[in-house]
């Protein structure tokens, strides 16, 4: 296992992307990767990652896409991601992840994909996300989520692909689902949801 806290120091400040999945890296994310202002990509998939997301990620202005799916880190997801106005990409799958879903990360008007799935993240869906007009895929499956649904879901006009699937939501199924004109996929399954299905959905092309 390579030690990350060792490496990033090392690392160039021009440097604009990181692509270090599957290489064995262990240890958390240290708060020098904060000094890699003109970092594009940052992707960390499937390593042995522990410890918090740092507050430090906030330096990151020029961040377009995060990626840290199939780690161990934990705690809540940082508010500081908000600060990161370019930020179009967000895969945090697969880690431990808890506490509620930040509100502000409404206010990422480039936000495209957003993947949080299989952590344990509690609450409820912050009435913020569907701010997200841009919003293309939304992942948010087996993860300890709780209460309604968004009232006004349809205004995620855009959107392909939502997988709420193995939470613990409990509400009508909002009437304006039916207005997701673009949706290829949609999963709701192993919650508490109640009303009908949307014709749409019925219909066969």
């Amino acid at each position: 296992m390579v030690n990350f806290r060792g490496s990033v120091g090392n690392l160039s400040s021009s440097l604009e992307w990181l692509y270090a999945s599957d290489c064995g890296i262990s240890g958390s994310i240290p708060s020098e990767i904060g000094n890699l202002s003109r970092l594009i990509v940052v992707e960390l998939d499937e390593n042995g990652l522990t410890g918090k997301i740092p507050a430090a990620i906030a330096g990151l202005k020029q961040l377009q896409s995060l990626s840290l799916i199939g780690n161990k880190l934990e705690g809540s997801i940082p508010s500081e991601l908000c600060h990161l106005n370019e930020l179009a990409f967000v895969f945090l799958t697969s880690n431990k992840l808890s506490g509620p879903i930040p509100t502000c990360l409404g206010n990422l008007i480039s936000l495209r994909n957003l993947f949080l799935g299989s952590n344990m993240l509690s609450s409820s869906i912050p009435s913020t996300l569907t701010g997200l007009n841009d919003l293309l895929v939304l992942n948010l499956s087996s993860n300890l989520l709780s209460g309604p649904l968004p009232v006004d879901i349809e205004r995620w006009k855009v959107l392909t692909s939502m997988d709420l699937s193995n939470n613990q939501f409990s509400s009508d199924n909002p009437t304006g689902v039916k207005d997701l004109k673009d949706v290829i996929h949609f999963s709701l399954s192993n919650n508490r949801i109640t009303g009908s299905i949307p014709v749409r959905f019925l219909v066969t092309y």
